[in-house]
């Protein structure tokens, strides 16, 4: 198999082996993770599978992010421009108090101004997490969707991808999707 940014070709990774991996140093608990979302709540499915290794790791800190397209903008004005971010920022604060209210208070909050992947890998590359836990929209469970793929070629962190269809309505209103995960690292 070839190697890329120190990936065996398609391999998952256990989470103990991105753990060990050579750029975090042995046994290394993991104290930043980055959380993508995009205001679905398909992108939210991440958020459980964060949660999850926050604890595991002793309270790490979840960032959350958001990307502001330009492209999507009408015109790109700056009211425009202005409004979309201010909607991302509250977004971002209501999915904070969210988790608050369930007991995880390690949260912090970025608005990138950019599309999705460039995004996510310019905050990976600044805010340095540990790990990315973001869903893939693929088309294909075993095939990431565009975004995804974007990060997984352009960085050389470990990403947690959990796999997720379109989430469903209960009968009480609730959001569900599937919980499972491809770790890449």
């Amino acid at each position: 198999p070839s190697r890329r940014n120190n990936r065996t070709a398609d391999r998952p990774l256990s989470l103990d082996e991105i753990r060990k991996a050579p750029h975090r140093g042995k046994g290394r608990k993991v104290v930043k993770i980055l959380i993508p979302l995009d205001g679905s709540a398909m992108a939210e499915t991440a958020l459980k599978k964060a949660v999850e290794l926050a604890k595991q790791n002793g309270g790490a800190r979840l960032v959350l992010g958001r990307a502001v397209d330009p492209a999507t903008l009408l015109g790109g004005f700056a009211a425009a421009q202005v409004s979309a971010i201010n909607g991302a920022a509250t977004y971002l604060e209501n999915v904070a108090e969210r988790l608050r209210q369930e007991g995880i208070d390690l949260v912090g909050r970025s608005v990138w101004y950019a599309a999705a992947g460039p995004a996510i890998v310019e905050a990976a590359r600044t805010l340095k997490p540990d790990l990315i836990v973001m869903v893939s929209s693929g088309a294909d469970r075993l095939i990431p969707g565009p975004v995804a793929q974007f990060v997984l070629h352009k960085t050389r962190m470990p990403i947690v991808l959990v796999t997720a269809e379109a989430p469903s309505e209960t009968p009480a209103g609730r959001t569900i999707a599937p919980e499972a995960a491809m770790v890449h690292g």
